[in-house]
């Protein structure tokens, strides 16, 4: 298989259903966002000393996100487990929430670097849900709620992440509006 087809050349690709569409078209914008989301989740688990037991866990996020974005391409709900898994990020984000102090403040992305790019994993995130919210318009959007419900919990989860890195000794960046 070649990496370069040509086919895309004129500023068109096509979606899993075999349609031809504009590379601006909503469904490539929604996979472009979840491609982008499981780059910067790679490039968190390539930091230096980062914990195998997390690096873990996020790559089987990768991997499900692999399988999010083939049933987006065809328009089908074949990831099954996309109920548990969602499942799997609220418990998982109780349990960060039950490990930091309460919420009293706006948090401000930042922190250890670290914390950082989970604010920046969390906001690519919101994106995904935000373009796959977008493409759905085309279609009846009951159809995608299950994918549009776990990509919202998985940016809770980064932000969870994000200030469960800034407690191992620093605190979250709190912001301070003017009076």
């Amino acid at each position: 298989m070649k990496i370069y087809t040509k086919n895309g050349d004129k500023g068109f690709t096509k979606l899993g259903n075999g349609l031809s569409v504009s590379k601006s078209h909503p469904w490539i914008k929604c996979y472009g966002a979840i491609d982008e989301l499981n780059s910067w989740i790679g490039m968190i688990c390539s930091e230096r000393h980062f914990p195998d037991n997390l690096k873990e866990k996020l790559q089987a996020i990768q991997s499900q996100l692999f399988y999010l974005g083939a049933d987006l391409c065809k328009s089908h709900q074949k990831y099954d487990a996309i109920h548990e898994d969602t499942r799997k990020l609220e418990e998982w984000i109780d349990y960060l929430e039950s490990q930091a102090e309460p919420i009293r403040n706006f948090i401000l992305p930042g922190g250890f670097h670290l914390a950082s790019i989970f604010h920046v994993i969390r906001t690519v995130c919101r994106r995904a849900e935000v373009e796959l919210v977008e493409a759905a318009r085309t279609e009846t959007i009951d159809k995608y709620q299950n994918p549009i419900t776990y990509l919202n919990r998985l940016s809770d989860l980064f932000f969870c992440l994000a200030r469960y890195w800034n407690n191992q000794g620093r605190n979250d960046v709190v912001w301070q509006p003017k009076e």
